[in-house]
């Protein structure tokens, strides 16, 4: 895969970072909620899923959860899931562009993956060509397209800015490949999401650090006196901080 950043770099990243459920208010536990159904025997599989904590939204919904990660801490993942209630199938280190394409899923997902790659038609018809009949396509990913985003990025978090692929984080361009390429899906959530807010990595100049600090505490201050606006519902692409597209195979 064409990937923008060392696999060495998520590896160190993710390094103190363990297996968990996703909070019940958690903004992508809606749309999941919303648009996923309930299944009993079908089967659920995260691209990139390192460490797996997506995962939980769909075994929430009763899947069986499989997951592919380049992180060879991954092997070790599938024992911990299963302590937490769920069922498993094969979560484990590979390539997901080297999975047999004869294997389906009834819901197939990547949660800010797909930004990080120069290929990403590549990556977006593999992931298509995974699901199975009437199964689930999710996609998701940062934004850092609209202006608002972009520059609080580009002024005080500019590693993390350079780790990304703008022009991938776009749903709408996601959509429009699998349209060029003849899916056939039904569009369930194409949209910007996740309200106003703002995170960082933790690689930044000590200027930028302190500066993010000093913004945060801000931020926290104006949602403390305007406590009556829901900057968590205000969704559109100059502000929101993801975006995300659900559809359903059609046959």
């Amino acid at each position: 895969m064409s990937n923008l950043v060392k696999q060495e770099y998520w590896n160190n990243q993710y390094k103190n970072i363990h297996f968990s459920v996703i909070d019940q208010n958690h903004y992508l536990r809606y749309y999941i909620e919303k648009y996923i159904p309930q299944s009993l025997d079908g089967n659920a599989l995260e691209i990139g899923c390192f460490p797996c904590r997506y995962l939980s939204l769909f075994g929430n919904l009763g899947y069986e959860l499989n997951g592919i990660d380049l992180n060879p801490e991954t092997n070790k993942l599938a024992d911990i899931i299963r302590e937490h209630g769920y069922k498993v199938g094969e979560v484990s280190e590979g390539d997901f562009l080297k999975i047999d394409d004869n294997k389906k899923y009834n819901v197939v997902s990547s949660f800010g993956f797909v930004e990080h790659f120069t290929n990403l038609e590549e990556i977006v018809i593999k992931q298509a060509k995974l699901v199975a009949s009437k199964g689930y396509l999710v996609i998701e990913t940062p934004n850092f397209n609209g202006w608002i985003q972009y520059y609080f990025h580009y002024l005080f978090d500019t590693p993390n800015l350079r780790r990304h692929v703008r022009k991938n984080m776009d749903p709408f361009y996601w959509k429009e490949i699998l349209e060029n390429n003849e899916f056939d899906f039904e569009y369930l959530c194409c949209e910007y999401c996740g309200g106003i807010d703002f995170w960082t990595d933790k690689d930044q100049p000590m200027f930028q650090r302190f500066c993010v600090k000093v913004i945060k505490r801000i931020w926290w201050g104006i949602k403390y006196i305007f406590p009556f606006v829901k900057f968590s519902k205000i969704n559109c692409k100059a502000a929101s901080r993801s975006c995300i597209l659900i559809a359903k195979q059609i046959n």
